[in-house]
């Protein structure tokens, strides 16, 4: 198996973890890999988040866009958190996602909203 990248802390790495942070879902699962969907909820309006999965960043500075940008999300037995943080919020505030996950035959589907306030944490538990 190939090991995801760790990617560099974004220039506002230190502002994006002194945030609040809202609990979103939960979702339990076998997988032990998942592929997640990402994608501007709305119209496109150049906000971009960063995601961090159990405190490393998998993606930085993406730019939300209609097309949904797949991240690989390599899980641990137990819970595992999934932080979206947003770097802007856009033309049109606050910074909205699309979400999928897929685990197996399943798909959870949900939102994220961050702005430069709040975070938003999903979590993850394999069983």
């Amino acid at each position: 198996k190939k090991p995801a990248p760790q990617l560099p802390e974004p220039p506002d790495h230190r502002e994006i973890l002194s945030r609040t942070e809202t609990r979103n879902q939960r979702f339990t699962t076998r997988a032990r890999t998942a592929p997640l969907y990402i994608e501007d909820k709305g119209q496109e309006d150049q906000d971009s988040i960063s995601v961090m999965l159990n405190g490393t960043y998998i993606i930085t500075r993406n730019e939300l866009r209609r097309k949904p940008s797949r991240i690989r999300l390599h899980l641990q037995e137990g819970v595992n958190t999934v932080m979206g943080g947003a770097h802007n919020t856009g033309q049109i505030p606050p910074n909205t996602a699309s979400c999928e996950l897929r685990t197996g035959f399943r798909r959870y589907r949900f939102g994220i909203s961050t702005d430069l306030s709040r975070n938003e944490v999903i979590e993850i538990e394999v069983r």
